[in-house]
Protein backbone atom coordinates (compact mmCIF):
# COMPACT_ATOMS: atom_id res chain seq x y z
CA UNK A 1 0.00 0.00 0.00
CA UNK A 2 1.02 3.95 -0.67
CA UNK A 3 -0.01 4.53 2.92
CA UNK A 4 -0.61 2.27 5.55
CA UNK A 5 -3.72 1.17 7.07
CA UNK A 6 -4.34 3.17 10.09
CA UNK A 7 -3.48 6.58 8.52
CA UNK A 8 -6.16 5.71 6.26
CA UNK A 9 -8.85 4.49 8.59
CA UNK A 10 -7.94 7.56 10.97
CA UNK A 11 -8.27 9.88 8.33
CA UNK A 12 -11.43 9.09 6.81
CA UNK A 13 -12.65 9.03 10.17
CA UNK A 14 -11.60 12.56 11.18
CA UNK A 15 -13.13 13.63 7.42
CA UNK A 16 -16.13 12.28 8.18
CA UNK A 17 -16.77 14.07 11.81
CA UNK A 18 -17.66 16.88 13.31
CA UNK A 19 -14.21 18.58 15.34
CA UNK A 20 -16.07 18.27 18.63
CA UNK A 21 -16.97 14.12 18.38
CA UNK A 22 -15.20 12.14 20.68
CA UNK A 23 -13.77 9.52 17.49
CA UNK A 24 -12.64 12.52 15.80
CA UNK A 25 -10.51 13.81 18.85
CA UNK A 26 -9.00 10.51 19.31
CA UNK A 27 -8.43 9.67 15.74
CA UNK A 28 -6.66 13.13 15.74
CA UNK A 29 -4.59 12.29 19.27
CA UNK A 30 -3.28 9.12 17.45
CA UNK A 31 -2.18 11.14 14.20
CA UNK A 32 -0.15 13.85 15.71
CA UNK A 33 1.01 11.55 18.78
CA UNK A 34 2.14 8.85 16.70
CA UNK A 35 5.53 8.92 18.40
CA UNK A 36 3.99 7.87 21.95
CA UNK A 37 2.77 4.66 20.34
CA UNK A 38 5.13 2.43 22.32
CA UNK A 39 4.47 4.10 26.10
CA UNK A 40 0.44 4.54 25.39
CA UNK A 41 -2.19 2.46 27.31
CA UNK A 42 -5.81 2.52 27.11
CA UNK A 43 -5.78 4.92 30.05
CA UNK A 44 -3.82 6.80 29.50
CA UNK A 45 -4.77 7.21 25.76
CA UNK A 46 -8.86 7.93 27.60
CA UNK A 47 -6.99 10.43 30.00
CA UNK A 48 -5.23 12.79 27.29
CA UNK A 49 -8.44 12.91 24.45
CA UNK A 50 -10.50 13.24 28.06
CA UNK A 51 -12.61 10.29 27.48
CA UNK A 52 -13.61 6.81 28.94
CA UNK A 53 -12.02 4.10 28.54
CA UNK A 54 -15.14 2.09 27.18
CA UNK A 55 -15.43 4.95 24.59
CA UNK A 56 -11.84 3.92 23.52
CA UNK A 57 -12.86 0.48 23.34
CA UNK A 58 -15.83 1.45 20.88
CA UNK A 59 -13.65 3.42 18.96
CA UNK A 60 -11.43 0.49 18.01
CA UNK A 61 -14.98 -1.72 17.03
CA UNK A 62 -16.18 1.11 15.21
CA UNK A 63 -12.67 1.26 13.05
CA UNK A 64 -12.73 -2.10 12.31
CA UNK A 65 -10.41 -3.20 14.94
CA UNK A 66 -11.02 -5.93 17.54
CA UNK A 67 -9.52 -4.14 20.68
CA UNK A 68 -7.15 -1.57 22.06
CA UNK A 69 -4.33 -4.35 21.21
CA UNK A 70 -4.64 -4.31 17.94
CA UNK A 71 -4.74 -0.64 17.47
CA UNK A 72 -1.22 -0.39 19.07
CA UNK A 73 0.10 -2.85 17.06
CA UNK A 74 -1.13 -0.92 13.53
CA UNK A 75 0.18 2.12 15.06
CA UNK A 76 3.10 0.55 15.66
CA UNK A 77 3.69 -0.76 12.29
CA UNK A 78 2.44 2.37 10.75
CA UNK A 79 4.78 4.59 8.94
CA UNK A 80 4.37 8.33 7.42
CA UNK A 81 6.49 8.73 4.47
CA UNK A 82 6.20 11.40 1.50
CA UNK A 83 7.66 11.49 -2.32
CA UNK A 84 9.72 14.29 -3.74
CA UNK A 85 8.94 15.10 -7.07
CA UNK A 86 11.86 16.85 -7.41
CA UNK A 87 15.17 18.38 -6.73
CA UNK A 88 15.51 21.29 -8.85
CA UNK A 89 16.75 24.20 -7.05
CA UNK A 90 13.66 26.62 -7.59
CA UNK A 91 9.97 26.29 -6.70
CA UNK A 92 8.81 26.97 -10.73
CA UNK A 93 11.22 24.18 -11.84
CA UNK A 94 10.26 21.82 -8.96
CA UNK A 95 6.37 22.28 -10.18
CA UNK A 96 7.11 21.69 -13.39
CA UNK A 97 8.74 18.89 -12.97
CA UNK A 98 5.52 17.58 -10.84
CA UNK A 99 3.40 18.64 -13.79
CA UNK A 100 5.48 16.51 -16.16
CA UNK A 101 5.52 13.56 -14.40
CA UNK A 102 1.10 13.93 -13.49
CA UNK A 103 1.07 14.80 -17.17
CA UNK A 104 3.03 11.42 -18.68
CA UNK A 105 0.67 9.69 -15.77
CA UNK A 106 -2.27 10.43 -17.23
CA UNK A 107 -1.47 9.71 -20.98
CA UNK A 108 -0.24 6.21 -19.76
CA UNK A 109 -3.08 5.58 -17.94
CA UNK A 110 -5.46 6.56 -20.67
CA UNK A 111 -3.64 4.30 -23.58
CA UNK A 112 -3.94 1.35 -21.41
CA UNK A 113 -7.43 1.29 -20.34
CA UNK A 114 -10.26 -1.00 -21.79
CA UNK A 115 -13.08 1.00 -23.38
CA UNK A 116 -15.75 -2.19 -23.66
CA UNK A 117 -15.45 -2.69 -20.23
CA UNK A 118 -16.05 1.09 -19.49
CA UNK A 119 -18.85 1.23 -21.49
CA UNK A 120 -20.05 -2.11 -19.87
CA UNK A 121 -20.17 -0.04 -16.68
CA UNK A 122 -21.52 3.23 -18.02
CA UNK A 123 -24.94 0.56 -19.57
CA UNK A 124 -24.94 -0.96 -15.79
CA UNK A 125 -25.20 2.41 -13.96
CA UNK A 126 -28.32 3.13 -16.55
CA UNK A 127 -29.60 -0.31 -15.47
CA UNK A 128 -29.22 0.05 -11.48
CA UNK A 129 -30.97 2.30 -9.37
CA UNK A 130 -28.77 1.61 -6.38
CA UNK A 131 -25.13 2.56 -7.51
CA UNK A 132 -22.10 3.61 -5.26
CA UNK A 133 -18.75 4.74 -5.75
CA UNK A 134 -16.21 4.10 -2.59
CA UNK A 135 -12.41 5.01 -2.20
CA UNK A 136 -9.88 5.62 0.44
CA UNK A 137 -8.40 8.76 1.00
CA UNK A 138 -7.10 10.73 -2.11
CA UNK A 139 -9.16 7.89 -3.98
CA UNK A 140 -12.24 8.87 -2.63
CA UNK A 141 -11.73 12.27 -4.54
CA UNK A 142 -12.11 10.00 -7.95
CA UNK A 143 -15.82 8.62 -6.35
CA UNK A 144 -16.73 12.73 -5.09
CA UNK A 145 -16.04 13.56 -8.12
CA UNK A 146 -17.75 11.23 -10.31
CA UNK A 147 -21.14 11.33 -7.86
CA UNK A 148 -20.96 15.20 -8.43
CA UNK A 149 -20.55 14.49 -12.21
CA UNK A 150 -23.54 12.41 -12.58
CA UNK A 151 -25.66 14.51 -10.38
CA UNK A 152 -25.37 17.19 -13.04
CA UNK A 153 -27.00 14.68 -15.39
CA UNK A 154 -29.61 13.33 -13.14
CA UNK A 155 -28.36 10.33 -11.89
CA UNK A 156 -27.78 9.95 -8.11
CA UNK A 157 -25.29 7.98 -6.86
CA UNK A 158 -23.76 7.14 -3.40
CA UNK A 159 -20.45 7.68 -1.62
CA UNK A 160 -19.17 7.40 1.77
CA UNK A 161 -16.22 9.16 3.04
CA UNK A 162 -15.45 7.15 6.43
CA UNK A 163 -14.15 3.69 5.59
CA UNK A 164 -16.44 2.40 8.48
CA UNK A 165 -19.35 3.54 6.62
CA UNK A 166 -18.17 1.97 3.27
CA UNK A 167 -18.06 -1.10 5.31
CA UNK A 168 -21.48 -1.09 6.47
CA UNK A 169 -22.72 0.13 2.97
CA UNK A 170 -21.04 -2.95 1.62
CA UNK A 171 -22.08 -5.41 4.70
CA UNK A 172 -25.71 -4.35 3.71
CA UNK A 173 -25.42 -4.35 -0.27
CA UNK A 174 -26.76 -7.62 -2.64
CA UNK A 175 -27.65 -8.11 -6.02
CA UNK A 176 -29.52 -5.03 -6.75
CA UNK A 177 -26.22 -2.79 -5.88
CA UNK A 178 -23.60 -1.63 -8.42
CA UNK A 179 -20.19 -0.66 -6.42
CA UNK A 180 -17.67 0.84 -7.68
CA UNK A 181 -14.31 1.01 -6.20
CA UNK A 182 -11.55 3.40 -6.84
CA UNK A 183 -8.34 1.26 -5.48
CA UNK A 184 -5.31 2.61 -7.35
CA UNK A 185 -2.77 -0.29 -5.25
CA UNK A 186 -5.95 -2.66 -5.62
CA UNK A 187 -4.93 -2.70 -1.48
CA UNK A 188 -9.10 -1.93 -0.60
CA UNK A 189 -10.16 -5.62 -0.56
CA UNK A 190 -6.90 -6.47 1.60
CA UNK A 191 -5.58 -5.72 5.07
CA UNK A 192 -8.95 -6.09 6.07
CA UNK A 193 -10.49 -3.62 3.99
CA UNK A 194 -14.03 -4.45 3.38
CA UNK A 195 -13.47 -7.84 1.70
CA UNK A 196 -14.93 -9.61 5.14
CA UNK A 197 -18.38 -7.36 4.87
CA UNK A 198 -19.19 -8.19 1.17
CA UNK A 199 -22.54 -9.97 0.98
CA UNK A 200 -21.14 -13.43 -0.32
CA UNK A 201 -24.59 -15.34 -0.96
CA UNK A 202 -26.47 -12.16 -3.27
CA UNK A 203 -23.12 -10.16 -3.66
CA UNK A 204 -23.38 -6.85 -5.22
CA UNK A 205 -21.98 -6.10 -9.19
CA UNK A 206 -18.69 -4.87 -8.09
CA UNK A 207 -16.22 -3.01 -10.63
CA UNK A 208 -12.63 -2.17 -9.15
CA UNK A 209 -11.02 0.34 -11.20
CA UNK A 210 -6.62 0.30 -10.23
CA UNK A 211 -3.48 0.88 -11.35
CA UNK A 212 -1.87 -2.31 -9.72
CA UNK A 213 0.39 -4.39 -12.11
CA UNK A 214 -1.12 -7.67 -10.69
CA UNK A 215 -4.92 -7.82 -9.96
CA UNK A 216 -5.29 -10.39 -6.75
CA UNK A 217 -8.00 -13.11 -7.94
CA UNK A 218 -11.08 -11.92 -6.32
CA UNK A 219 -14.20 -13.48 -7.03
CA UNK A 220 -15.98 -10.43 -5.13
CA UNK A 221 -15.15 -8.83 -8.61
CA UNK A 222 -17.24 -8.56 -11.33
CA UNK A 223 -15.19 -6.47 -13.84
CA UNK A 224 -11.39 -4.81 -13.37
CA UNK A 225 -10.73 -1.30 -14.94
CA UNK A 226 -7.08 -1.95 -14.72
CA UNK A 227 -4.46 0.59 -15.99
CA UNK A 228 -0.92 1.28 -15.96
CA UNK A 229 0.49 3.59 -13.86
CA UNK A 230 4.24 4.30 -11.82
CA UNK A 231 2.07 3.11 -8.12
CA UNK A 232 3.67 6.27 -6.50
CA UNK A 233 1.86 8.86 -4.45
CA UNK A 234 2.76 11.77 -6.82
CA UNK A 235 0.51 10.12 -9.19
CA UNK A 236 -2.11 8.41 -7.29
CA UNK A 237 -4.78 10.95 -7.04
CA UNK A 238 -4.60 11.92 -10.71
CA UNK A 239 -4.92 9.07 -12.61
CA UNK A 240 -8.61 7.82 -10.86
CA UNK A 241 -9.95 11.45 -11.16
CA UNK A 242 -9.12 11.44 -15.10
CA UNK A 243 -10.90 7.61 -15.56
CA UNK A 244 -13.67 8.84 -13.08
CA UNK A 245 -14.05 11.65 -15.25
CA UNK A 246 -13.76 9.36 -18.48
CA UNK A 247 -16.69 7.46 -16.83
CA UNK A 248 -18.71 10.33 -16.81
CA UNK A 249 -18.39 11.91 -20.06
CA UNK A 250 -19.39 8.23 -21.23
CA UNK A 251 -22.37 8.21 -19.16
CA UNK A 252 -22.86 11.39 -20.64
CA UNK A 253 -22.60 10.30 -24.66
CA UNK A 254 -24.72 6.97 -23.65
CA UNK A 255 -27.56 10.18 -22.93
CA UNK A 256 -27.05 11.67 -26.66
CA UNK A 257 -26.10 8.81 -28.75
Amino acid sequence: MIYDKMPIVLLSKMASLPDDYTNNRIALYLLTRHDKVNSLTISSLADDCHVSVSSISRFCREIGLSDFHELKEILRDSRFRFESASQKLSPGERANDLIGKVESSMEEGMNSLDFDIISELVRDMKTYEKVSAFGLLKAESAAINLQVDLLMQKKMINTKLAYDEQKKHLATADESDLVIIFSYTASYFSEGLGLDSINRANRPRIYLISGARTLPDNPMVYRNIQFSSKQNQLCHPYQLLLISSIISQEYCHSNIS
